[in-house]
């Protein structure tokens, strides 16, 4: 099966530094003579690698390992006598038993951002109170609107209208 510009870009490297097995090899060399935009990409890759300068190697420092080595074994003694607490006997014992270290100002910065939080939960909560009794307010004023008009009103008396005749009296007009 041959072999996608995906899995070439992604062996290229290998091919450069000789980790590809030959089977791969192969298949990559296969694709190169196929593909000139491939080619091209490794063409600039080898030729930024041959670019870069060498780096050159300093020997190490005479005795380095072995200075390690004592200051390491001085460390593991130090903690073996007990004179610094391991990581270990920090955390024995139940965590509300621990004890915490922290700077001042990360002390203070935690006690205002507590205090901060819980004021804004205070004002949410009165908030949201208040929003609960402007509701219960509105819907009882509803409530009694759909009542008034639910119940017929009363029409007023009628009161029957006779018609009476005037007559007017000689020289009242």
């Amino acid at each position: 099966m041959p072999m996608t510009c995906q899995e070439a870009a992604d062996r290229m490297a290998g091919w450069l530094d000789g980790e590809l097995s030959p089977g791969e090899a192969e298949l990559f060399a296969r694709h190169l003579d196929r593909c000139p935009g491939c080619s091209a990409t490794l063409r600039l890759l080898e030729g930024q690698r041959f670019a870069a300068p060498r780096l050159r190697v300093d020997p190490a420092v005479p005795g380095f390992w072995d200075g390690m080595d004592r200051a390491l074994d001085r460390e593991w003694a130090r903690l073996e006598a007990g004179a610094v607490a391991g990581p270990s006997a920090a955390l024995a014992g139940p965590w509300w038993r621990r004890e915490l270290r922290l700077p001042a100002s990360a002390a203070l910065a935690l006690a205002v951002a507590f205090v901060l939080t819980a004021g804004l939960s205070l004002w949410q909560a009165q908030a949201l109170a208040r929003q609960g009794q402007e509701l219960a307010q509105v819907e009882a004023r509803l409530d009694r609107e759909l009542r008034l008009a639910a119940t017929p009103r009363a029409s007023p008396p009628v009161e029957p209208v006779g018609l009476v005749a005037h007559t007017p009296f000689r020289g009242s007009l």
